[in-house]
């Protein structure tokens, strides 16, 4: 065949191909960028060279340059942001917004920049990322292998949501994963701040509470200077009616009971919240009572420092003052009275004192032993360290209804925590008669006898009695100086605290009143229980337990008083001394008078938790912060040819994977990846 005639027909087969191949391969391979060859460097379709010798030519490399400021902004925002929100939880947000309503003044600020610095954050991440994608890319451990994997990368679409979902729609669509190990580090840092920013803003809360403020506030309460000017009978009186009702023991204005730093205020129940509240139920170890202003103040203010706690006596031997009565001289014997009374001892202020009496009300008798010792004095120069000591132990009896005698009623007759082993003042007989116990009130060999203490009223006789019942008891320990203290507010504690007595009393003066010295803290529960005519009706009224119920014309008992109901009835007389030793009672600001050398905090927004804890954004602000930091640090300042994944640097590595794309028969369209 001629040689022309041989390359004719070659062209002709060759041309009948070429429609062929277009077709076919139009129909498996993704349309891909079509890229320009640079002026001066282009190769006709007639040069000599295989395809891959084209796509280098094609592509020429560029000098490589090192890009600092973009590694840098990578290394120091994210674990600046990191810190930042750290500084937030561990220094702005209080704990517990309901326990200790003070925070920062700056905290509404710092709240709303959080949420703006986060905007920049996550694109900062985004733009610093891009710069090490292009470095990785040029590591032989993280390039993509193929021309596939090097499209995912097109646009960062591992930087967020739309990419994420178009990555899905391919892997729903049950084609082969077309990510790489590059895509998926990238997508996972990224998924990490893009989850943990949103988290952050569930960790915190705004709330209204108390800021630092300026102006010295109006406070009521004494000062040193008034302290020691009450009238005292008339503080007492107060303070018995207040008990005697059952009134609240809130403290007034802010109510804010400080106590020293190192007490957990979670132990306890009366501290859980603003307003504070004195304890009738559980001990109160160590509070600082100061003029209270309406929000909190900061300073070094004078005030009362206390602690007191009253237990149930379950054993004899817990008793120390009791046991002395029959060693302790008789000073006081009123047989005169419906109700008797005896003292032994020559007082509470100075010696072991011990009161006996009897009292009734309605259908209970009450046979009492009220001992013990009051150590503190506010004016003295030395401090005993001896706590306040008070014992009483009560035998009760029930008897008939007054006047109407015996009547059908239901009574609860059991005792609980009883005192065994200390005796009774009284003797239940067989025949249903009571006489006194002698042995019981004997003193010494004998000459003196108190039997009379357990006769009854001119209603009562010993035959009125229907039975007996077990001793209780409860014994309660007292503390109080006055002093300066230096306070802080976002704590509720105060610090530092040096005893300063209260200015001394005008001289005495006869006339209208007579001001003296005031009894001590624990002196008040000592005197509402001295007064054995009114005494047993005052407990079982400060209680409330148990309530009387109407029989007849006659108002009846169900029960008998319980050792916890006395021990409440207690920590109720000391919360209430407290209160009219430091405030007269005063709750309203009628008396007020302004503290020059203290500091008013103000009413504001502070921050407190969310509903998340801060401890989950902040392990995935770690990580972030982490990774960012390790991948610029190993790959930001790299030489690299192009500053981020741009046209260029996509073409260079397009052309590497011109022919895998060709023939790759599962090629992914690209929508699907683009």
């Amino acid at each position: 065949m001629p040689l022309s005639a041989g390359r004719s027909s070659l062209a002709v087969s060759m041309k009948s191909r070429i429609p062929s191949l277009s077709r076919d391969t139009s129909s498996e391979l993704p349309s891909r960028p079509q890229f320009q060859d640079p002026p001066g460097n282009g190769v006709s379709m007639t040069d000599s060279g295989d395809t891959s010798t084209k796509a280098k030519a094609s592509t020429p490399d560029l000098p490589s340059s090192r890009f600092i400021f973009r590694t840098c902004l990578l290394m120091i925002v994210p674990p600046a942001i990191t810190v930042y929100f750290g500084i937030i939880c561990w220094v702005y947000q209080i704990p517990d917004p309901e326990k200790i309503p003070y925070g920062h003044r700056n905290a509404q600020w710092v709240y709303y920049s959080w949420f703006i610095i986060s905007v920049f954050g996550l694109g900062i991440s985004r733009y610093g990322l891009a710069g090490i994608e292009a470095a990785m890319m040029e590591d032989s451990y993280w390039r993509a292998p193929d021309a596939i994997a090097l499209f995912m990368h097109s646009r960062q679409s591992w930087s967020g949501p739309g990419g994420w979902m178009r990555y899905l729609k391919i892997i729903m669509a049950k084609r082969q994963s077309p990510a790489h190990r590059l895509w998926w580090l990238l997508g996972l840092l990224s998924l990490v701040i893009i989850i943990a920013l949103p988290l952050s803003g569930l960790s915190m809360e705004l709330s209204d509470g108390f800021v630092k403020g300026s102006s010295p506030p109006s406070v009521i309460g004494y000062s040193p200077e008034t302290f020691n000017t009450k009238n005292e009978n008339k503080a007492l009186e107060r303070s018995l009616s207040r008990w005697r009702a059952a009134s609240p023991v809130n403290l007034p204005g802010a109510g804010i009971a400080y106590t020293p730093r190192g007490l957990d205020r979670n132990d306890y129940d009366y501290l859980t919240k603003i307003p504070n509240s004195l304890s009738t139920e559980q001990n109160v170890p160590d509070l600082f009572l100061i003029p209270q202003a309406k929000y909190p103040i900061s300073g070094r203010p004078w005030g009362l420092r206390l602690s007191y706690n009253c237990s149930v006596v379950q054993s004899k031997s817990e008793l120390t003052i009791l046991p002395k009565k029959n060693s302790l001289p008789l000073q006081i014997v009123s047989l005169q009275s419906a109700h008797k009374e005896a003292v032994f001892g020559s007082g509470p202020t100075s010696s072991d004192v011990i009161y006996a009496y009897n009292s009734s009300a309605e259908n209970l008798f009450l046979y009492a032993e009220l001992g013990g010792i009051i150590n503190t004095t506010y004016i003295s120069e030395s401090v005993d360290p001896n706590p306040d000591i008070l014992e009483y132990v009560m035998w009760q009896a029930q008897g008939y209804i007054p006047i109407q005698g015996p009547v059908s009623h239901d009574f609860n007759n059991t005792i609980a925590m009883p005192i065994p082993g200390i005796g009774s003042p009284l003797v239940m007989h067989t025949n249903g008669t009571v006489t006194p116990n002698e042995t019981f009130f004997e003193r010494g060999s004998g000459s003196e006898n108190l039997r009379q203490f357990v006769a009854g009223t001119d209603n009562w006789t010993l035959t009125n009695f229907i039975e007996t019942a077990q001793p209780i008891g409860v014994r309660c320990q007292a503390l109080s100086e006055t002093g300066i203290a230096t306070l802080h507010p976002d704590e509720l504690t105060f610090s530092d605290f040096i005893r300063v007595p209260p200015g001394r009393p005008p001289p005495p003066y006869s006339g209208v009143g007579w001001y003296y010295i005031p009894y001590p803290f624990g002196f008040s529960p000592w005197a509402h229980l001295s007064k054995p005519e009114t005494v047993f009706a005052n407990i079982l009224e400060s209680i409330e337990t148990p309530l009387s119920i109407r029989i007849g014309p006659s108002q009846v008992y169900p029960s008998y008083v319980q050792a916890a109901d006395l021990q409440q009835s207690l920590m109720g007389a000391y919360a209430q001394s407290a209160l009219n030793l430091m405030y007269y009672g005063f709750d309203t600001f009628n008396q007020g008078w302004m503290a020059e050398n203290l500091t008013c905090s103000q009413p504001g927004k502070i921050l407190g938790p969310g509903a998340l804890p801060p401890h989950i954004p902040m392990v995935m602000l770690t990580i972030w912060a982490m990774g960012c930091v390790i991948l610029a640090l190993v790959y930001g300042f790299r030489r690299r040819q192009a500053e981020t994944l741009d046209g260029y640097l996509f073409s260079k590595l397009s052309a590497h994977y011109a022919k895998n794309i060709g023939d790759s028969p599962a090629a992914i369209g690209p929508r699907s990846i683009l």
